[in-house]
């Protein structure tokens, strides 16, 4: 009796999203073919998909809601969203996990992992399992550890049974191994990964994989200083958010990166890029969203730096400088016994100076071992690409 009644539910539900959906597609005058083209499926699949004879999926769903109401992202807690899955099939459930987790909307994981434990469906409770330590370490612990991560990982891998968790794990091992800095055994892992993520038959699940893939090896590149590479591999990923607009975060990573990488080479083409990153981000949809407003802040810092080290734009910097924004800026400038009058303060308060201001500081007192010093510190950390700054100015020695 009661699975009748939950089937009559589901029904009433689905009905209704579709009906509702069916509507507004009509309002818009927005066609089947359009829509086909739109999803990248065939029109006699988007006609079963609206006629109820074939499930949406979850990633066409979302598509469509962005589509319709013109979102330039969905969270889990849309409405239409929240009733689908509370009746999606075991699939489209194992979709808005990996969904959740990716965009770390870890409220609404947290709600779907919790129901998916007690699945009826063996895979997602180990989907379930697996997003459950990503919620533990990334949301639910004081302070987050990648060590603890990695080793509560790879405790549990070898009694994962389905190949979307073995290969997701890999990929969270090898965040956890750039994370610590050992890009050796990372590498390692990540060549395995791109090989086992190719096995993945849900068209979305294996998107995603293959975009977390593309976004550790491009840090990655970037710390080793293998700028080529990192666009290259920047470039597969704008081409791959091009073509799935839930990606959008991701995309803004990727303008960034490239941004980045040609921070000490072209002026133009670094703003270009950071610019844009901005732009995508900048959206009032995404007012109040803190994990937004902190990339916004590292790209307008990051803009600042840009400008400062090619003395270009620089009425635009005064705004948002920060302590090591005044001290460059006055470098920059000449004016090197202020910048110094700077860095003392900023040693007496923090009891050192970063490799930054220790590189800032040769400059301020026209002193090489200072600058080498910063170079060395820049390695130490494995900081590559940043220890270009102090290789260009000691090239000046």
């Amino acid at each position: 009796m009661d699975n009748i009644l939950v089937s009559r539910e589901k029904d009433q539900v689905m009905t209704e999203l579709l009906r509702k959906i069916n509507d507004d597609l009509f309002a818009l005058k927005i066609t089947n073919n359009e829509l086909a083209s739109y999803l990248g499926i065939a029109k006699s699949t988007v006609s079963s998909i609206l006629s109820g004879k074939t499930e949406i999926s979850f990633n066409y769903l979302i598509k469509i809601i962005m589509k319709i109401y013109k979102k330039p992202y969905v969270t889990l807690k849309d409405d239409i969203i929240s009733d689908y899955l509370m009746y999606a099939k075991p699939e489209n459930r194992r979709e808005a996990l990996e969904y959740a987790a990716f965009r770390r909307e870890f409220d609404s994981l947290k709600v779907i992992i919790d129901i998916e434990k007690s699945s009826n469906t063996e895979i997602n409770r180990e989907f379930a399992k697996i997003y459950e330590i990503v919620f533990k370490h990334c949301k639910d612990v004081e302070e987050y550890s990648p060590e603890d991560f990695y080793d509560e990982l790879e405790e549990c891998k070898s009694h994962v049974l389905s190949w979307e968790m073995k290969v997701l794990i890999d990929i969270l091992l090898c965040q956890t191994l750039y994370q610590t800095k050992e890009y050796k055994k990372l590498f390692k892992r990540i060549s395995i990964a791109k090989k086992n993520v190719k096995e993945i038959k849900n068209k979305f699940i294996y998107n995603s994989f293959l975009v977390r893939i593309k976004e550790v090896l491009i840090v990655t590149y970037m710390m080793q200083n293998e700028v080529r590479k990192a666009r290259l591999t920047c470039i597969e990923l704008m081409d791959m958010c091009d073509g799935n607009s839930s990606f959008f975060m991701q995309k803004a990573n990727s303008y960034y990166n490239m941004g980045e990488s040609y921070i000490f080479e072209d002026y133009s083409k670094a703003k270009m890029f950071l610019e844009k990153s901005l732009s995508v981000l900048s959206d009032e949809m995404f007012t109040g969203d803190k994990d937004i407003e902190r990339k916004m802040r590292r790209i307008k810092s990051t803009i600042i730096f840009l400008k400062i080290h090619h003395y270009q734009d620089i009425k635009e910097v005064y705004s948002g400088l920060d302590k090591d924004g005044h001290v460059y800026l006055e470098l920059q400038k000449g004016n090197k016994e202020q910048a110094e009058m700077y860095l003392l303060e900023i040693e007496k308060e923090n009891g050192a100076l970063n490799e930054f201001q220790t590189c800032y500081m040769g400059l301020a007192r026209n002193d090489k071992s200072l600058i080498e010093k910063s170079y060395m510190m820049f390695l130490q950390k494995k900081s590559l690409f940043y220890a270009n700054l102090p290789k260009l100015y000691l090239g000046d020695f």
